[in-house]
C-alpha cells in the first residue's frame, strides 16, 4: 500500500480519505464482538463489553507474545530464524510446486519487470510480505507437526496464489519463446498435455483432504458421552473435546443428564458452563456442583474428564486419576475402591466404543490423528482390566498424555496373555493407521524424529 502510494502520489491523497471510509465501513463487521458482548453469549471465549476489551480481542492480546502486534516486533526485530524462515518457505513451495517450478518463477518475475516495472516492484514486494516476511513471524524455527498443519497449511495460501500466478507468466512466455523459435510441434502439443497435470494432482490431493467418510469427531464425542456414568460431571479442554461434545450433546440432544464443563486454559479452573444449561435441570440433577462441593461429587465417581492431571495442574495433589477407558474419574486422594471395581467397569462399558471409525477415514489432518490417538489408549486401558490367572509377562506402558505444553503422566500395567492380546494389537493399529509419517505436508526429517 505505501509503494503505491509513493508512485501515485497525487492520486493516492485525493482518494485517501473515501478510502478510508471504505475501510471503516467494511471494518464495522467486528462490531458482532462488542454486540455478542452484551448478553450471555453461548460461545463467547472471551468478552469485548468495553473499547478496551475490544481492542484486546481485535488484536488477539489474549495470546500473548502470539497477538497480533506481539508476534510481528518480536519476529522481525531480530536477525534469528531467518535461515528457517527461508528453509520452511521453500520447503512449501516444493510440496505444493516441486522446485522445478521456481525456475517458472522467476522467468515469471522477468517478463514482469520487462513489461512494467511498476507492476514488477508491486508483485514482488506483495510476494515477499507473503512469502519470506510472513515465515520470518510465523516460520522461524525448525517444523513440528503443529507450526506445518496448523500455520503452514493456511497462512500462505496468499504466497500460493502469488506463486500460481507469476510461475504461470513464466511458463506462458516460455512458449511464446518457443513459439518464436519455430518450434510448432511443441508450442502446439506440450501445453496440452501440461493441462491434463493439475487435473491429476487436484483429485489427488482432494481425496486426502476430504471429510465425507471422516465420522471420528462425532463418535469420538458420542463414545466419551456413552461410556459416562448417568447424572455426572465432564470437563473437557481444548477445541477438539469441547466443540464435538457441544454438537452431539447440545444439537444432538445426546445425553441431556450430563454436565458438561470446559475450560480454555489447562492449568485452571476456570470452567465455562455451556454445556450444562439450562441450570434448572442440572440443577436438580446435580445439586452439589451448584452448591461449590466437588467432593460429594468425586467420592460418588460422578466427576469424570478428557484430562489427565499434569504437575502443572491446580488439582494433581489433590485428586485421584483413574482411567475409563479413554477418559478419566477424578476422584478424591483417599478414595480406596478396588480396582476390580475398575476394570470390570471398563469391561462393561467396552461396547460403546466405535473404533472402526478411526480405521477407515481418509484425512490428512492431525487432528483426526490425534482424536484417533486419544481414542486408542482405551485398548491399553482394557487390556491393563483383563487380569489372567497366572501373571506372566508384566508389561508396564509409559502411555503419557500431552496437552498442549504440558505432560501429564499415565502408566499401565499389562499382563500380556491371549485374553488381552487382541487389544494390544489394535492400539498399535489406530496407532499406525494415524501415524503423523501418514501426514502429506510432514518433511523428511520430522518423519524420522515423529517415528
Amino acid at each position: 500500500l505505501l509503494f503505491v502510494g509513493f508512485i501515485y502520489f497525487k492520486n493516492f491523497f485525493k482518494w485517501l480519505l473515501p478510502a478510508v471510509l471504505f475501510l471503516v465501513l467494511g471494518f464495522l463487521v467486528n462490531l458482532h464482538l462488542y454486540i455478542r458482548s452484551q448478553v450471555d453469549a453461548f460461545a463467547a471465549a472471551h468478552k469485548a463489553e468495553n473499547f478496551e476489551k475490544f481492542v484486546a480481542m481485535i488484536l488477539r492480546k489474549f495470546y500473548g507474545s502470539g497477538s497480533s502486534l506481539d508476534a510481528p516486533v518480536s519476529a522481525l526485530g531480530s536477525g534469528e530464524g531467518l535461515y528457517y524462515s527461508l528453509k520452511n518457505i521453500l520447503y512449501l513451495f516444493n510440496i505444493n510446486f516441486f522446485y522445478a517450478f521456481i525456475f517458472f518463477l522467476l522467468l515469471g518475475f522477468i517478463a514482469l519487470f520487462r513489461k512494467d516495472k511498476k507492476i514488477f516492484l508491486y508483485t514482488l514486494i506483495a510476494f515477499t510480505m507473503y512469502s519470506l516476511i510472513l515465515a520470518k513471524i510465523t516460520l522461524s524455527g525448525p517444523f513440528t507437526i503443529g507450526m506445518l498443519y496448523v500455520a503452514a497449511n493456511q497462512y500462505f495460501l496468499p504466497a500460493l496464489a502469488f506463486f500460481s500466478i507469476i510461475s504461470g507468466l513464466g511458463i506462458y512466455y516460455s512458449f511464446i519463446f518457443i513459439k518464436n523459435q519455430k518450434m510448432e510441434f511443441t508450442y502446439k502439443v506440450v501445453p496440452k498435455i501440461l493441462v491434463v497435470f493439475p487435473l491429476v494432482f487436484l483429485i489427488g490431493r482432494l481425496n486426502e483432504t476430504n471429510n465425507f467418510n471422516n465420522w471420528v469427531p462425532y463418535y469420538h464425542g458420542k463414545d466419551l458421552l456413552a461410556i459416562t456414568p448417568i447424572s455426572s460431571i465432564f470437563s473437557t479442554y481444548g477445541d477438539n473435546h469441547t466443540f464435538e461434545l457441544w454438537y452431539v450433546k447440545i444439537l444432538g440432544r445426546f445425553r441431556d443428564d450430563i454436565c458438561h464443563l470446559t475450560s480454555h486454559y489447562y492449568n485452571n479452573t476456570n470452567w465455562r458452563i455451556e454445556g450444562c444449561k439450562p441450570k434448572d435441570i442440572y440443577k436438580n440433577n446435580i445439586p452439589e456442583f451448584f452448591q461449590g462441593n466437588l467432593q460429594s461429587i468425586m467420592e460418588k465417581k460422578r466427576f469424570l474428564s478428557s484430562v489427565n492431571l499434569a504437575p502443572e495442574h491446580p488439582f494433581y495433589n489433590f485428586v485421584k486419576i483413574k482411567p475409563l477407558l479413554y477418559a478419566f474419574f477424578w476422584l478424591k486422594k483417599d478414595d480406596n475402591t478396588s480396582e476390580e471395581w475398575f476394570d470390570n467397569l471398563n469391561i462393561s462399558k467396552f461396547k460403546f466404543l466405535t473404533p472402526e471409525v478411526c480405521l477407515n477415514h481418509n484425512t490428512d489432518d492431525i487432528f483426526t490423528f490425534e482424536m484417533c490417538k486419544f481414542l486408542s489408549n482405551s485398548y491399553l486401558v482394557m487390556a491393563s482390566s483383563i487380569k489372567p490367572a497366572i501373571r506372566l509377562n508384566e508389561l508396564i506402558v509409559d502411555a503419557d498424555i500431552s496437552y498442549g505444553s504440558f505432560k501429564a503422566p499415565f502408566k499401565l500395567t499389562i499382563y500380556v496373555s491371549p485374553q488381552n492380546q487382541s487389544f494390544l494389537e489394535m492400539f498399535k493399529a489406530i496407532r499406525a493407521y494415524n501415524d503423523y509419517s501418514q501426514s502429506y505436508l510432514i518433511p523428511e526429517e520430522l518423519e524420522k524424529n515423529v517415528k
